[in-house]
């Protein structure tokens, strides 16, 4: 079994919802929804690399920037944060802001209780961010 089938199983068994998503190469995406506290839903993508050696764990729809001319401001908050935050990466897609957290995956080990535990700690970490940004947002 496949860290991919690894992490299926457990979030199944323990009772998370989730939307599998295959990909053609044979990536295995797996969505979540999560309901920022005074805050957006934010997608949350877990994204097994093909070869199952890579998990790419990452928020949107933490913001939208709608104002081009806040860029640099939400540029210098992303590099504020990011030097916060030893684990969680933010960035700026697409004129979105989004979190990440990308772990290599160590073959013949289930390590899918880790993997959830690191989408609770990027979590965390938008949700402790979100106020920065929201600031900004509306300032």
């Amino acid at each position: 079994m496949n860290h991919a089938q690894n992490f299926e199983r457990y979030i199944t068994q323990s009772n998370i919802g989730y939307d599998l998503i295959p990909f053609e190469d044979g990536a295995k995406g797996f969505r979540f929804y999560q309901q920022l506290e005074n805050g957006p839903q934010l997608l949350l993508g877990v994204l097994f690399n093909a070869n199952d050696s890579i998990v790419d764990i990452t928020v949107f729809n933490i913001a939208k920037i709608t104002n081009p001319l806040k860029v640099e401001m939400y540029l210098n908050l992303l590099n504020e944060l990011n030097n916060q935050y030893r684990y969680t990466k933010f960035a700026k897609v697409d004129n979105e802001i989004q979190a990440n957290y990308s772990l290599p995956l160590i073959e013949n080990q289930d390590m899918s209780d880790i993997i959830v535990e690191l989408m609770l700690l990027v979590l965390r970490s938008v949700e402790d961010s979100f106020p920065k940004i929201m600031k900004l947002q509306w300032a």
